[in-house]
């Protein structure tokens, strides 16, 4: 019985701790949702970990690698408001034994906002925009339908 009291304790506390991390550059998506970031990073002038906000909790982005990076704004969001693009920044540096190279890469994810997950990574598309129909076009095709 100790060890389950122990138990319950413990997790409570970690659930406490991980609910208190501040979220960083809050963004307004919708009334009742908003995007933040747990890091920034201040040599690459760049923001880590997002999280959706909603109803006073902080829920992770399912699917962004905490080891990318994003420069902490909304580039698109979809005309029924379920979804959003964020920048998905691949950036760090590559030692090839005699230097030291900063390598990056720039990509784009759609994200559910409901579900708090990207369901799609882009690299050539990140341009595009979304129709009517809630779907996002690039050079004249349809990437996602977020009908």
């Amino acid at each position: 019985m100790k060890k389950i009291i122990v138990l319950t304790i413990l997790l409570l506390i970690n659930f406490y701790f991980s609910q208190s991390k501040k979220v960083l550059n809050v963004l307004p998506i919708t009334k009742t949702h908003k995007l933040g970031f747990y890091s920034y990073d201040k040599e690459f002038k760049m923001y880590q970990e997002p999280v959706i906000l909603s109803n006073g909790k902080r829920y992770k982005v399912s699917g962004y690698d905490t080891d990318n990076y994003s420069e902490g704004e909304i580039l698109s969001l979809s005309p029924n408001k379920r979804y959003l693009v964020l920048d998905y920044i691949i950036k760090g540096y590559v030692e090839d034994g005699i230097n030291t190279i900063l390598h990056e890469n720039y990509l784009c994810v759609i994200i559910d906002i409901n579900k708090r997950k990207v369901v799609m990574q882009m690299q050539d598309g990140c341009g595009g925009n979304w129709n009517k129909k809630n779907q996002w076009i690039y050079a004249e095709k349809v990437r996602f339908d977020g009908r």
